[in-house]
């Protein structure tokens, strides 16, 4: 595991969205160089707990990458998720949206396709276009791998964060474990 801690600021006036936008690029391109072997990138934002299956579910799904080329990311987090309708922790499912509150990109296609061309502002919603995707979809569980603690941020207030963020719901058994022939 290689954590990419990054202290670089720019001086001057610099927008919240581009500071961001930078230190995802920075991240992730930190995150391959460092580890030239990897062929997978995890990035987890600091307001994050993680699931005990966290990092074995990554496992497990990253072979979804190798046997099936319209997978654009894999995800920890269900926007949907919330308690009491989320219930099966074994359930995968796909989408054309990107969910970006932990995720794994494969290095391919960071390096070939969205390194090249990051933008140097809202990296969420550009990543999420059409045109990055190429009809690919995201895979993400039913239940959740994460939970999100952060109640301010940068587009997150106490009301955002207790109507779309404190109800999801994230798997906490650790005895739970996920299988390839389950996320088939």
């Amino acid at each position: 595991i290689t954590l990419v801690l990054n202290t670089n600021k720019r001086g001057g006036r610099v927008e919240a969205h581009e500071e961001i936008a930078r230190h995802y690029k920075f991240t992730l391109t930190t995150l391959f160089d460092s580890n030239p072997t990897s062929e997978y990138g995890i990035i987890v934002e600091d307001d994050m707990i993680v699931s005990p299956d966290f990092f074995e579910y990554f496992e497990v799904t990253g072979g979804l990458y190798r046997i099936d080329p319209s997978i654009y990311c894999i995800s920890t987090w269900n926007d949907n998720g919330f308690s009491g309708r989320a219930k099966d922790a074994k359930r995968l499912l796909r989408s054309d949206f990107f969910m970006g509150l932990g995720w794994m990109v494969d290095r391919g296609i960071y390096e070939r396709e969205l390194k090249p061309h990051w933008p140097s502002r809202h990296w969420d919603h550009w990543i999420r276009a059409d045109a990055r995707r190429k009809g690919r979809e995201c895979v993400y569980p039913e239940i959740s791998r994460n939970y999100n603690t952060g109640s301010k941020g940068m587009h997150v207030d106490d009301s955002f964060y207790n109507r779309f963020l404190r109800d999801i719901k994230h798997n906490t058994d650790s005895a739970m474990k996920l299988r390839l022939t389950d996320a088939i």
